[in-house]
């Protein structure tokens, strides 16, 4: 993990790059000094894909976070209890087709 960044004249590392760093704890770099200020890190929670999502990445559904969040929103209201994967592929199938819908509509009314 390295972060880097400047503010007025000096820049400001944190790292577990640094041969300072031991058991993955960042260190501060203060214009390429090594300091003895503390950092607190916690690593992101790592959340495992969805079916949903790797199907959609299969399918080609990509437009970042929101994209897929309008997507496991439209998921959830037209899945059945336990989905299998010819749901999955009807629900994607709709979703991209309600996409073109919409993008038609934007171009004709534009």
């Amino acid at each position: 993990m390295r972060a880097t960044f400047s503010t007025g004249r000096h820049e400001y590392t944190i790292t577990t790059e640094h041969a300072a760093s031991s058991y993955g704890i960042p260190v501060i770099i203060v214009d390429g000094e090594l300091t003895d200020g503390r950092v607190q890190y916690s690593p992101d929670e790592y959340e495992p894909p969805t079916v949903l999502s790797i199907l959609a990445d299969a399918a080609g559904v990509w437009g970042g976070p929101a994209t897929r969040r309008a997507l496991a929103d439209y998921a959830s209201a037209r899945l059945p209890a336990n989905p299998g994967g010819a749901d999955y592929d009807r629900i994607i199938g709709e979703f991209l087709a309600e996409g073109k819908r919409r993008a038609t509509a934007a171009l004709e009314n534009a």
